[in-house]
């Protein structure tokens, strides 16, 4: 549970960045977000993953938004999608990280 408390800390602190990088229309942030896919995707997997036992100790965690949030992520890398990336990173990837992270921490 620690080292997936980390890695959600660091790719919510690296997204943050991003996500500043994206509203400044900075040319080099959708490069910096498509280096992140992989963890974006490992750590949006776990907290998918580990949804049922979380919903089992009474959270209810909408697993349907947070798939959506992933696929309009997806959809705004394939179109290179700037206005849908921004929303995206600054109003939902970060908002559910956040939710995860704080899940982590009342579980540790």
């Amino acid at each position: 549970m620690r080292m997936i408390l980390d890695e959600v800390r660091s790719l919510k602190e690296r997204l943050n960045d991003i996500g500043t990088a994206l509203i400044k229309n900075d040319i080099n942030a959708l490069s910096e977000l498509i280096k992140e896919s992989q963890n974006i995707t490992k750590v949006f997997t776990a907290f998918v993953g580990d949804a049922p036992e979380l919903n089992s100790m009474g959270l209810d965690l909408p697993i349907d938004i947070i798939s959506e949030q992933l696929s309009r992520y997806i959809e705004g890398i394939k179109n290179r999608d700037m206005m849908l990336l921004t929303d995206n990173v600054n109003f939902e990837l970060l908002d559910t990280l956040k939710v995860y992270e704080e899940i982590l921490l009342q579980l540790s």
